[in-house]
């Protein structure tokens, strides 16, 4: 009976034995899996993954609290907490051991700094023991990839939970340090000069054209526009106000000036030597020829469309004859089949046309070429030199506008 009981306790014994090593077996099992597929590229690839949950600037304070399954401390709050949550989601539950030597730092280790008062966990080690890492209650958020150098900033402890071999060293060289910022001043020399504007009624803005040497800079990010005075006839400004790393202001004046593009046209035709009358032109277009020695003989011009009443009258200078009397309205200056050429030319304008209107008018003559602009009446030609002329160009310009060309040399008299 004593055997038969002995034997039923050493059976027990071993099958006790037998479920003890097969229960140690399966829970360490899973830690030998993971340790084995554990890589610093896993690690840090882990932990960036949960930004999108834990994202920058996400408040997290001590309020925030958290369980952790690697031992040591239960749990966390606060920093400590975050910190846990990332070591977790990368390490599960293998314990971690405390390490006092900030030499042995790696990534996915918790570190314990600012003289034991605040933790964090390294996403990335540099040279010089740098080490870049995201943490909890950064000023009451979550902050990622701050960059602290462990040999100066309050260093306590550090927790791995690397398994003994799985570590593969990982250096890497301390990014570049940005440039410092460059800081210019906005002057008048960036700025484009803007053209004379035509007065609409309305508020004008004109393009305006900002550089730094062949820099073009960008209005709203470099500089904003300000419009001063710029609905009415006169002169207006625009200042440039700098932004971001354009500080300061300088100003560009403007000129607004009257509308003078003219709402009624004048036509004109030549009788020249040889082709007889050329057909009707008008607003500058050239009547006649130059360039090949042939005379003017008459010439007709009428307005062909008004904006008010009045017309326009004439006379031309004729070889033999000297100056016609004033004609209008597209009747004939000149001859036809006497083989006389004109030498010069006068215009003007009649009734409200005249007080709303300039006609401006210059001659194609005879070894001179082209001469100045005469306006209103005025003499253009040659007078004494026996001159033809071969080319005529007559516009209208709203009273007191700009002239078309210099204005000087339109008659030529003989000395």
């Amino acid at each position: 009976m004593k055997t038969e009981m002995k034997h039923k306790r050493i059976t027990s014994l071993i099958v006790t034995m037998c479920m003890f090593v097969t229960l140690f077996i399966t829970c360490a099992a899973p830690v030998e899996v993971r340790a084995k597929e554990l890589s610093i590229n896993i690690a840090r690839e882990t932990m960036l993954s949960m930004k999108s949950q834990y994202p920058e600037g996400m408040r997290w304070t001590n309020d925030d609290f958290y369980a952790w399954k690697g031992g040591y401390f239960s749990g966390g709050y606060g920093c400590a907490g975050f910190a846990f949550i990332l070591s977790d989601a990368v390490f599960d539950d293998i314990k971690c051991t405390i390490d006092y030597d900030y030499t042995h730092v790696r990534v996915g280790d918790i570190v314990r700094l600012n003289d034991n008062t605040h933790s964090v966990i390294v996403l990335k080690v540099y040279e010089n023991y740098v080490v870049e890492v995201a943490e909890g209650n950064y000023g009451g958020t979550i902050h990622w990839g701050r960059m602290i150098d462990l040999k100066d900033c309050g260093f306590s402890y550090l927790m791995t939970r690397w398994p003994a071999g799985t570590y593969s060293e990982e250096i890497s060289k301390l990014p570049e340090p940005e440039p410092e910022p460059v800081y210019t001043q906005i002057t008048q020399s960036m700025i484009s000069t803007i053209p004379d504007c035509t007065y609409t009624g309305s508020e004008i803005r004109p393009f305006v054209s900002v550089k730094n040497g062949s820099q073009i800079l960008q209005e709203g990010k470099d500089y904003v526009l300000e419009f001063h005075d710029n609905i009415y006839e006169g002169t207006a400004v625009v200042f440039v106000l700098g932004r971001g790393y354009y500080y300061g202001y300088s100003y560009r004046l403007f000129n607004i000036v009257a509308d003078t593009t003219p709402t009624a046209d004048i036509s004109y035709r030549t009788y020249v030597q040889t082709y007889g009358w050329t057909p009707f032109v008008k607003d500058k277009s050239t009547s006649g020829t130059y360039a090949q020695a042939k005379r003017l003989e008459s010439l007709q011009v009428k307005l062909t469309k008004k904006d008010c009443a009045g017309g326009v009258s004439y006379r031309t200078y004729v070889q033999t004859y000297g100056w016609l009397p004033w004609v209008s309205n597209g009747a004939n200056s000149g001859t036809k089949g006497e083989s006389k050429r004109l030498e010069a030319m006068q215009l003007k304008l009649t009734g409200n046309m005249s007080a709303k209107y300039d006609v401006y008018y210059r001659v194609h003559a005879q070894t001179y070429g082209w001469l100045g602009w005469a306006k209103n009446g005025a003499a253009a030609g040659t007078a004494g030199l026996s001159k033809r002329l071969e080319a005529v160009q007559i516009v209208l310009v709203k009273k007191g506008g700009k002239a078309p060309g210099k204005t000087t040399g339109a008659y030529v008299k003989k000395q």
